[in-house]
């Protein structure tokens, strides 16, 4: 199957939205918590922030109500139709830019962007480290990227358990988090934060379209519970998930 089709295919029952989710949402509860310690906003500033593979916009519509100015890009059409659909519907749309595009050819200004968010990307592009380089560049000086991918030492990989979920949504690899690191540090960033995310039962609703269904009643207080034994398994057996943030150092 052609990887466009793929991600149109995963972005079927995908609909417009009316709210911007909140820093308690379960799917996107370690990438907000990330972003809100990592990614600040400057009063006067007109900071920009490039959401590669922004999906419908959950996170470029979280990042543009607090002011920054966000340009997404996604290789599937119905998910950019939909992001700008809801910018209408949120009025964001003065601070929200959406457009149909392949990182890997999409021309990038040069010493541009303030931020780059990055999450579960890589995973699916065949020269990661060619587009990584192209991101650095692409960043101003002391610059940041949000990365995030999947991990190789989470426990359901390793029993393989996900083989047949990895090839449904297209994942060319998994990463350990040296070899992360090195292919940002090539790039010529340095690391500022890491850490080690999602334990085996939040990955195992993730992945398993029967469980998975029960994340939608994971709401308020139950939100924190989870998490607090998801760090607990990550402890125990491993992480299946990784973020990195490199900042573009002043050389």
């Amino acid at each position: 199957m052609k990887r466009n089709k793929l991600y149109e295919i995963f972005h079927k029952s995908s609909k417009t939205s009316y709210r911007i989710i909140s820093e308690n949402n379960f799917t996107y509860f370690n990438a907000i918590r990330i972003i809100n310690r990592y990614i600040k906003k400057e009063k006067e500033k007109n900071e920009k922030v490039l959401d590669i593979g922004c999906g419908v916009g959950s996170i470029s519509f979280y990042l543009a109500n607090k002011s920054f100015n966000v340009f997404g890009i996604d290789i599937s059409r119905k998910a950019i139709n939909i992001a700008k659909k809801t910018a209408k519907n949120l009025n964001l749309k003065s601070k929200t830019a959406f457009q149909k595009a392949n990182i890997q050819d999409f021309l990038l200004k040069e010493n541009y962007y303030d931020y780059v968010i990055c999450l579960e990307i890589l995973e699916h592009i065949g020269k990661d480290q060619l587009t990584i380089n192209k991101i650095y560049k692409c960043l101003k000086t002391e610059g940041k990227i949000i990365i995030s991918v999947p991990s190789k030492n989470t426990p359901l990989y390793k029993l393989g358990l996900t083989r047949k979920f990895d090839k449904k949504v297209g994942h060319l690899r998994r990463y350990s988090l040296e070899g992360l690191r090195k292919k940002l540090k090539i790039a010529g960033f340095d690391i500022e934060y890491q850490e080690k995310t999602e334990g085996v039962l939040r990955n195992l609703l993730f992945i398993n379209n029967s469980l998975g269904k029960s994340i939608r009643f994971i709401r308020g207080p139950f939100v924190s519970v989870f998490m607090l034994i998801d760090k607990i398994l990550i402890t125990l057996f491993g992480e299946s998930q990784i973020y990195l943030i490199g900042i573009k150092n002043k050389s």
